[in-house]
């Protein structure tokens, strides 16, 4: 197996978003073909109107500032773009390495943590300057897209885990309450 090591500068572009502050168009939660890009809200926001944003395709790698995780762009339904906001950066890649690899890359490979906990970014938010400045080791894209199809099935299963679980602690709550109930009556 060849692998290479760069400096993420050396392979990706960084586009980063719009504080969510800045934007001038109505934002809420009723659905419209403008969507605020984030992979970790409960409840999707939307942009009514049509002021020129930053926008993320789909397929695009992208970092949480915050949270310090890499996703990937999804489609979304009924939207035709997805407005990229400061609390994200956009990672555009060159043919040298896949998006799917460096989310897995960026969000469990030792390598990266590493760098990560070494720069202080592990307790605060991640600055791009910073980002440009981690040196990630790269396989053939072959093996790139073997590791990037095994963390997307952990994942995928991960989420079917927890909803699974979610599902479980719903049921056995009902449980409870129900059960509850029947003793209040009994005694009554």
């Amino acid at each position: 197996m060849k692998k290479k090591t760069y400096k993420l500068s050396a392979l990706a572009e960084f586009n980063t978003g719009v504080l969510q502050t800045r934007i001038e168009d109505p934002i809420t939660e009723a659905p419209s073909d403008r969507i605020i890009f984030n992979p970790l809200a409960e409840t999707p926001k939307y942009v009514h109107g049509t002021s020129e944003l930053p926008t993320i395709q789909n397929g695009t790698a992208a970092i949480s500032m915050l949270q310090k995780r890499a996703f990937i762009a999804k489609p979304q339904p009924n939207t035709t773009e997805q407005v990229l906001t400061a609390n994200y950066t956009a990672l555009s890649f060159d043919d040298r390495i896949r998006p799917d690899f460096f989310v897995w890359w960026f969000n469990c490979s030792i390598e990266a943590q590493s760098q990560l906990q070494e720069r202080g970014q592990l307790g605060r938010r991640i600055v791009v300057r910073d980002l440009h400045e981690l040196t990630i080791t790269i396989p053939d894209l072959a093996v790139q897209e073997n590791i990037a199809k095994l963390y997307q099935n952990g994942v995928e299963a991960a989420d079917i885990y927890r909803k699974l679980a979610d599902t479980i602690e719903e049921k056995s709550q009902q449980f409870i309450q129900q059960h509850i109930a029947k003793e209040l009556a009994h005694e009554e």
